[in-house]
């Protein structure tokens, strides 16, 4: 393999590497997304339970009106409660999510550093090579202009002389 198929070689592994890079940048946009989505979920959850927060003092104001008051503000509350617990459960399960949706995004993050320092590499070594070929094609052009002074034979014009 010469060394322009090589180059090619690389040009394309780094192409394919962009495009991963890419793909992954979507992937965390999207998942940003996601948690902003989520957020806006807590947020709700929040006003709900400050709704709920504000049902139950009116219970409370109820409790103090009588014995008859009392238990059917006993009921409300017991129903209100579960209706919290049902919510905070939401909320740890919300929270549980996004949790693993950070731990995917770090993964994300870790490969994506990952391919940059690949490429990084790639390059690096696509540079290490283009300088060692012109240095050979200067010593080859070199050499040839010396074996055409020494024999006198005409060489092939270089491209600028044709």
């Amino acid at each position: 393999m010469n060394n322009e198929e090589k180059i090619l070689s690389l040009l394309e592994g780094m192409s394919v590497r962009l495009e991963n890079l890419e793909a992954g940048q979507k992937r965390l946009e999207a998942g940003q997304n996601s948690l902003e989505a989520r957020y806006i979920n807590l947020e709700a959850g929040q006003k709900s339970l400050e709704a709920g927060q504000k049902s139950l003092e009116a219970g409370q104001k109820s409790l103090e009106d009588g014995q008859k008051s009392l238990e059917a503000g006993q009921k409300s509350l017991e129903a209100g409660q579960k209706g919290l617990e049902a919510r905070i459960g939401r909320l740890e399960t919300d929270v549980s999510q996004i949790k693993n949706d950070i731990a995917v995004l770090k993964d994300d993050v870790s490969v994506l550093k990952n391919d940059v320092t690949v490429l990084k590499d790639d390059v690096a070594g696509i540079k290490e090579d283009s300088e060692m070929t012109r240095v050979g094609v200067n010593i080859l052009l070199d050499w040839a202009d010396r074996a055409q002074d020494v024999t006198k034979i005409k060489l092939m014009p270089k491209v600028g002389e044709r």
